[in-house]
């Protein structure tokens, strides 16, 4: 991955606006553990196909464990980088079908952009990590939640 990275400290450099989106699987390891490596390796490559179909033939990915980390260069506007999140969202919602196994996979998008965010590689990193965080955060209030009605419920 230090390539990818270096390419683009490189691209950062120019006066062109730039994209990014980061996308991680929750609980990637259960897979693992419950299915098994095969199922697990198999659902990366799903995972990473179904990246390869939202975005653009230019954009760039870089796997970090259960992390995809994408770069799009040259966007347009803030909008571009929000309409292709949301669309890799309504993606990554759908089935896995692996093996026989129907797998819902739990995850969380992060974005920032050269317009809004700056240029510079470690602020950027910085506000997509603050989106994650504040995406777990709301899931695992959200879980909570849920829990205590199903309980209220029973």
């Amino acid at each position: 991955h230090r390539s990818f990275i270096s390419f683009v400290r490189h691209r950062l450099s120019n006066r062109e606006e730039h994209g990014f989106i980061k996308l991680e699987l929750i609980h990637f390891s259960n897979i693992n553990s419950t299915y098994g490596y095969n199922v697990g390796d198999k659902l990366l490559k799903d995972v990473s196909r179904r990246i390869h179909n939202v975005i653009s033939y230019n954009d760039r990915i870089c796997r970090l464990g259960s992390e995809f980390l994408i770069f799009m260069p040259n966007i347009s506007t803030v909008i571009d980088v929000q309409r292709i999140a949301g669309d890799l969202g309504a993606n990554m919602e759908k089935h896995f079908n692996i093996e026989g196994y129907s797998l819902t996979v739990r995850f969380v998008i992060g974005s920032a952009n050269t317009i809004a965010d700056g240029r510079d590689f470690s602020e950027l990193m910085h506000k997509i990590g603050d989106d994650l965080f504040e995406q777990k955060r709301s899931m695992r209030f959200s879980s909570r939640i849920e829990d205590r009605e199903k309980s209220i419920a029973h």
